[in-house]
């Protein structure tokens, strides 16, 4: 157990995902190794959002989409349609 001034706070490198507002809220972008769960009321955006952001971030990056609500037919469908 440790207190908190007793852990160094060292700042992370952040990837940024493309989208400005997001990586406001992530503080700068996405940290490596980390994890990010998104939540919210149904049908508010958030895997619109999310493929947006692999979207970009897919042009430098290897990424991964998990998903535990969705089939992967419906993340394809929402892709075709985002282009």
């Amino acid at each position: 157990m440790a207190t908190l001034s007793e852990i160094e706070a060292s700042d992370f490198e952040r990837t940024p995902t493309g989208l400005e507002e997001l990586d406001r809220v992530l503080g700068g972008g996405i940290v490596a190794g980390g994890v990010v769960l998104i939540g919210g009321d149904p049908g508010i955006g958030k895997s619109t959002l999310l493929l947006q952001a692999v979207d970009a971030l897919s042009q430098g990056l290897k990424v991964l989409y998990v998903t535990g609500e969705e089939s992967g037919a419906q993340v394809a469908m929402r892709a075709r349609r985002l282009g």
